[in-house]
Order: structure tokens, then sequence, then C-alpha cells
């Protein structure tokens, strides 16, 4: 029995030691998996820590290495666009000139012909020689999608113009035509051919015909018969009268006056002829002469010679390294009715004969505007805002509509671009658009009454006149889709011959929302410019580099009346400081730390939020 008692009690007490072992066993596992527990949250914290660094790092270096080395131009150049003086007078800011004009050197003043052992500027009569002497017998010039021709073609129409007897003794000859037409087109290079050649007359740009007599006028070129019949009594104001249009019927009975002719009638011997022969005079007077007149509300503004070559050789160096024009180029022209918008008919000859001095082509586009008009071989176009924005509608609004795919491709090429560098990844695939390589938007300045007339009233800063423009933003977009660097050029119509302003070919920078509403970056100035801001009572600060603009150099054009040079001599004096400066009444801006010009604009206005009801918030 004591034997049975201590056996029981022995195995109570392995049992016992058994279960404190099981504690100390779990008590141990539990304090390992606590500790396993808090060392794989540590690696975890760890790995997360690691993971941030890299990225800021990669990030990092990304930014500063990688997008530097692979954008277009760096921005430090974007940064540093234009060449800046020192203040010489109060109430005015440093005189400002393009990165290309350094202070201290010329503007650009013409093409720099060799003379002998003098460097002569050139005339349109040197211009049309090169561009024949480059010329091939392909079919440069395309009017519409129905009718092309050749430069030789057109150079025997102009020879046969310009030989004509009726065409010896008049002065000036009114061009209401369309130059998107081979006849407007002949008749308006005969015309500024024989402003070098002839014996004074120039070519008079005519936004309608003539309601009052014109004395120097003695052509009329007008497109169709029935705009002759409403000419009325005017018909004998005009030593010849032009139709650019087939004597059709009863039109036949016109033609027994001896002053008007049909444009086939007056060209009906010609031949193609490859060869325009022009020799300079030895005192290089041809260069000062006049080259053409145009007409704007009764007003009548002069250019010369010399603002033509300007603004064609400030075109011909705008282009970087690498993106120069070459024969391979074809600028598609986008125009409304010019009957209405003859400005356009003037600022399209600097790039349209560019592109010719080079052997490239020129189409003219004048109808419905739809991307499937434009020309599959188009590289370079010009057009004005609106149509750009048709042209963007068309795009977006095609048949089938923008897959999920592209959508996705067009969002990367934004962001890209948005980073300085440029890329097609995001282009609509549409054969128009194959070859486009750039596109320069033409921009106006508003109230330009106020500026030709040369008022000394300073009208009040009215920022929301610019609503309208483009920003950043919506300019990024419009690459993507198109594919293609675009250019905004500020004009001054009907006053200065080519643009004021332009922005970079590689500046495709966003700003921020603030600037954005705010302003509108329309770049540097030309390099045939230079500008400098005055102080107004506008309560702009000129010490922040804000106030009105003032432009001087070689392509600004001439008012005729004796009236409007006096008021710009007055208005030059008063405000400007003479010195030859313009000021431009009612420009108001200011110059941005980056060199560019920024007008004021107001996309809080009740004007743009109707605008926007209206339209949309284009073209996001």
């Amino acid at each position: 029995m004591i034997y049975a008692s201590r056996l029981a009690n022995n195995e109570r007490r392995i049992s016992l030691l058994k279960e404190g072992h099981s504690f100390i066993d779990q008590s141990v596992h539990s304090i390992a998996s606590s500790q396993s527990s808090k060392m794989f949250w540590f690696d975890l914290l760890k790995l997360v820590l690691t993971a941030l660094v890299i990225l800021l790092l990669t990030d990092r270096f990304i930014n500063s290495f990688l997008l530097d080395f692979k954008r277009d131009l760096s921005k430090v150049a974007l940064n540093q666009q234009s060449n800046i003086s020192p203040v010489r007078k109060e109430n005015e800011t440093a005189v400002y000139r393009n990165f290309l004009a350094p202070q201290g050197f010329p503007l650009t003043t013409g093409l720099g012909i060799s003379h002998g052992y003098k460097i002569r500027n050139g005339n349109f009569a040197d211009v049309w020689m090169a561009i024949m002497e480059v010329s091939t017998n392909k079919l440069a010039l395309h009017f519409g999608k129905d009718h092309s021709t050749s430069l030789e073609s057109i150079n025997g129409m102009i020879n046969t113009i310009l030989s004509n007897e009726q065409f010896k003794d008049v002065k000036d000859i009114g061009i209401n035509v369309s130059v998107a037409s081979s006849s407007g087109f002949a008749l308006m290079v005969a015309a500024m051919l024989r402003s070098v050649t002839g014996n004074g007359g120039v070519p008079h740009i005519l936004n309608a015909v003539p309601r009052e007599r014109i004395e120097s006028l003695d052509v009329l070129a007008i497109d169709s018969w029935s705009k002759y019949e409403r000419l009325g009594e005017s018909k004998d104001w005009y030593k010849l009268i032009i139709i650019c249009e087939p004597k059709t019927g009863k039109n036949g009975n016109h033609l027994e006056y001896s002053n008007v002719i049909t444009f086939d009638k007056l060209i009906s011997d010609y031949k193609q002829d490859k060869v325009f022969r022009y020799s300079p005079p030895d005192d290089n007077l041809d260069d000062k002469k006049a080259l053409l007149k145009i007409s704007f509300q009764n007003m009548t503004t002069e250019f010369s010679q010399l603002n033509l070559v300007s603004s064609l050789a400030t075109f011909i160096k705008g282009f970087p390294m690498n993106h120069e024009i070459t024969g391979k180029d074809c600028l598609t022209i986008l125009l409304r009715d010019t009957s209405k918008n003859s400005n356009i008919s003037l600022q399209m000859w600097t790039k349209l004969l560019s592109v010719l001095l080079h052997g490239g082509s020129i189409s003219f586009i004048d109808q419905t505007l739809t991307m499937r008009n434009i020309p599959t071989t188009t590289t370079l176009l010009l057009t004005e805002l609106d149509s750009l924005k048709k042209l963007a509608d068309s795009v977006k609004n095609q048949d089938p509509p923008i897959s999920i795919l592209q959508r996705l491709k067009l969002s990367y090429s934004k962001t890209l671009i948005s980073e300085g560098i440029f890329t097609q990844v995001g282009k609509h695939s549409l054969p128009e658009l194959d070859q486009l390589r750039c596109i320069f938007v033409a921009d106006s300045l508003e109230g330009t009454e106020q500026i030709t007339t040369f008022k000394s009233s300073i009208p009040k800063l009215q920022k929301e006149k610019y609503f309208n423009s483009l920003d950043t933003r919506q300019l990024n977009s419009l690459r993507a889709i198109f594919g293609s660097r675009i250019v905004i050029e500020l004009y001054c119509p009907y006053l200065i011959f080519g643009p004021i302003f332009q922005t970079n070919f590689y500046d495709y920078r966003v700003f921020s929302d603030s600037v954005n509403k705010n302003f509108i970056c329309f770049g540097t100035l030309s390099t045939s410019l230079e500008g400098k801001l005055i102080a107004t009572l506008n309560d702009l600060d000129i010490t922040k580099r804000q106030g009105m603009l003032c432009v001087r150099g070689f392509t600004i054009g001439k008012p005729l009346e004796s009236s409007r040079q006096d008021a710009a001599r007055k208005l030059s004096a008063q405000l400007g400081g003479g010195e030859g400066w313009m000021p431009l009444n009612g420009v108001f801006g200011l110059w941005g730390k980056d060199g560019c010009f920024y007008l004021y604009t107001d996309h809080h206005s009740e004007k743009y939020k109707k605008f926007i009801e209206a339209n949309g918030l284009w073209p996001y």
C-alpha cells in the first residue's frame, strides 16, 4: 500500500513537472513569436523607407539629369530669352531685344546681298530672281485642291503683264482679288516687281472697292463681273480695270470699253518662263523704294522694300539648327475671306517667300476648314486662331471616335511635352498630319484703330480683351493632338510687317493657373525690332516692368496721311521720348523675368464665362 501510494505521488510530481515544462515552452514560444512579429514590422518599415529613398533619388536623377538631357532646350535658356540693356530714363523699363540680337549690334536689317565690295539689304526683285533660280518644273503653287501651277507659269504671266503697254504709264494698282487664286497671285507679284523696276507705282491692297477716288490709283483688279456692275460712275476713275473672271454672255459687252480687260485676255499669249532678270543699280536706290500700300478704314499705310527683306531675314533666321527651311517644305496657308481681312494678305508674304526661296511649295486653303482639306504634303501651317480651333475640333470629332488607348497616348504625350520633351506619341493617325512639323498661329492686337490713328489719349487697361487667346495648357494639348510644334505670333495689323513677338520654337512650358488666368505669353521680340515699356496712368508699376509698349525697328510701316504722320511724331515725342520709338497706344503688359512679353487678360470676367458657356473649355 505504501509502495502504491509513493508510486502515485511520483506520477503526480512527474505530471506537474511536465505541465511546468509545457507552460515554460509555451511562454518561450509566445515571447519568440512576439519578437518575430516586431522584427517583421521593423523589416517592413526599413523596406518602405528604402523604397521611398530610392524613389526620391530616382525622381531627382530623372529631373536633374535625364530630363535635362532629353529636353529640347534647357530651362536656363528658356528663362533668359532676351538681351536687356540698362535702364536709361525714368518712367520706362530697359530696352529689350531677342536673344539672337545682342545689345550693341544691329537689328536684322535685310538679306545681306553682296554687291561688289558692298553689302545690300536687297528688295523684292532680288527675292523673286532668287526664287526663280532655285525653282524646278514641279507644281509649286496649289490654289485649293483643284488647281495647281508651276512657278515658271506664274513667272511667264508676270513677264507678260509687265511688258503690256497698258501698264507703262500707270501709277498704283489696286488689288481687290484673293491671292488664293493664280490670277490674284500673279497680279500681286507683278505689281510688287513693278514697284522696283517700274516708274514708282506700287500695289495697293484693298479690303473693299474704294467709294471715294484715290488720286494715285490708276488700275483696279477685281474678282467678278458682279462687282464691276456695282462700280457705277466710279468706272471712269481708272485707266484700266482688270476682271479676274472669264467673260460669259452679256458680260462680253463690257469689253467694248477701252479701260476694261479680263485677266485671261491680259495674259493670253504668255509662255512659261524660267528666268527673271534684275540688275540692281550701283547707288542701291531700289532698296529704298516703296513696296506696297494697304488700306484700313480710310487709313493707308505704306511699307518699304526694307520692311519686307528685314521681316524675311528675321523669319528665316528664326528656325533652330536641324529644323531649317528646306526644299521639302510645303507651307499651307489657311485664309478666311481676304476681301474682309486684307491684313492676312499682307502678313503671309514673309513666310510664303521664305519657303519659295528654299525651293519649297505653297498651298492656299480658303474653303471649309477641316483636316481633310489640308494637303498631305504640308510641313508648315500658317493659320489664325479661329481657324486652328476649327481644325482641332474636326480632329476631336472625327469618326470613329478617339479610342481609350489613343486618349492614354494623348495624356502621356502632354506630360512629356510639358516637361520640355517633344514627342509625337499622342498624334492622331491622320495622313494630313504625317509630315506636319510646325504650326504658326497668327494672333492680333486688339484696338487696331486706337493704335493706327496715333491718338494722344491713353485708354484704360481692359484685361478682358485677350480672353480668347490660348494659354499654355491649351497649347500643349494642341501640340499633342497635331504632333507638331506651335509658334504663337502677335501682329499689329496694318502697321508692322511681320510679327512683333513670337514664342520660342522649343518653349512648351506650362504656367500655373494664377499666371494663365491673368496673362498671355507672346514670347520675345522679332530680331528686327526692339521694345520698352513706359509708365502710364493705368496703375501699372514701371519698377516692376509693367507699362505700355513702345517699339522701334525696321518692319514698321509709314502712315501716308499727313494728319496721321503729325500725330505719330507727336505721340512718339510725348510718350516714347522720340528717337524713333513708336508707342502702341493701349497695349499694356509686362516683361517677365524670362525676357518674354506678357499681355494682361482676365479669365475671371463675365465675358470669359459666357464664352466658356457657349464654346466649352476648349480644347481640354
